[in-house]
Order: structure tokens, then C-alpha cells, then sequence
């Protein structure tokens, strides 16, 4: 396990990207099992391109009103059928003009690595981010006990939602161009105290 060599993998938020509403109960739909491949929709949940969203340009990665689901074009599965850790459920998504766009599915990370380990970030003092505000505390660094991992390619740690991937998934999804993926190095990554706590 190299931590600079392992990334979080989140939505880039691209000004122009579609983004998409959940339509139905959410309270009924138990959105971190979906996420976390503990369960599986007995039918294909609906997006709808979310009233009032700055764009509406369909990308290879959408994320939805539930921060937690986020869908992938048939690019992504094609090219995550390499790698272990994932699987998919179904959903039908409408873009912009209300047509549904062909081959998006839900993304479900099934790999596991134990709890973040917090002791092993490093606190450091960020100056203030706004000219008349205080300096703030933020830790740097995303550590869990390397041999809680599973192995997987995709995975999740056991207290948080974050989707974590191998350098191998980055590079191919960034040499395929797929669009609307951000990556940040665990070992580099920035937190506030306040998120530790949650």
C-alpha cells in the first residue's frame, strides 16, 4: 500500500456538467448501502436533470442530489472491467432536453479497507481565507491500517463514504479522458478538524 499512490476519486464539480435529481422517496431509498454495494434496487432508479444546474452537459461522471451516488457512462464500467472492488445497479437518467441518455449506471465501490486512522495526519496551519479572518487548523493526510485492506482496486473505508483507488484506476481513466474525475493523493489530502469529528 503506497499512499501516494492511492487517490480519493470524487466529481471535478466542471462548471458545465450535468447534474442530476433523484426522482422518487429518497427517504426509501437507503443511498450509503447503494454506494457501498450492500444493496441492490429491484429497479432502475431515476435522475432528472436538476432544475436551476448551471449545465447540462452529460460527462463520465454525473453526480446526483444525493452527494453519497454517483453514476458513470458505459466508458467507466468498460474500463473499470480491469480492476476489482465495484459493481453497478441500474438507473435511467434525463438529461437537459428530458431525453433519457443512453448506458449510465450507478456506482456501487463493494472494496473495504478498515477505519481512517486520524493519529497518523499531520496538523498544520492554514493562513486565513479571508483577509480580515483567523488562521485555521486542517490535517493533512488519509491513513488507515494497511493490512485492513481487502486489495481491491475500489474501495471504502469501513467510517467514511470516500471512494478510494489504486494509482492503476486514476491513470486509466485520466489516459482514456474521461471527463468530470477529480483525484487527490491520500497522502496529501486536506481536512478540516471540524470533518474529523464527523
Amino acid at each position: 500500500m503506497n499512499f501516494y499512490d492511492t487517490y480519493l476519486m470524487s466529481s471535478a464539480l466542471m462548471r458545465n456538467a450535468l447534474h442530476v435529481a433523484f426522482v422518487g422517496d429518497v427517504s426509501r431509498l437507503e443511498p450509503i448501502k447503494l454506494a457501498r454495494g450492500e444493496l441492490t434496487p429491484t429497479k432502475a432508479l431515476v435522475f432528472k436533470y436538476k432544475a436551476g444546474a448551471s449545465g447540462g452537459t452529460p460527462c463520465d461522471l454525473v453526480s446526483t442530489d444525493i452527494a453519497v451516488i454517483k453514476l458513470v457512462s458505459s466508458r467507466v464500467t468498460t474500463l473499470f472491467e480491469q480492476f476489482t472492488g465495484w459493481s453497478t445497479f441500474e438507473v435511467l437518467v434525463y438529461g437537459k432536453d428530458g431525453r433519457c441518455l443512453p448506458g449510465y449506471r450507478g456506482l456501487a465501490i463493494t472494496g473495504r479497507c478498515g477505519a481512517i486512522d486520524n493519529l497518523r495526519s499531520t496538523a498544520i496551519q492554514k493562513p486565513p481565507l479571508a483577509p480580515r479572518g483567523r488562521p485555521y487548523e486542517a490535517w493533512v493526510g488519509l491513513y488507515f491500517d494497511e493490512s485492513s485492506w481487502d486489495g481491491s482496486h475500489c474501495f471504502m473505508p469501513a467510517d467514511k463514504n470516500y471512494i478510494f483507488v489504486t494509482g492503476d484506476v486514476k491513470r486509466s481513466i485520466e489516459d482514456a479522458g474521461a471527463s468530470n474525475f477529480r483525484f487527490e493523493r491520500l497522502a496529501e489530502f486536506e481536512r478540516g478538524v471540524v470533518e474529523m469529528s464527523m
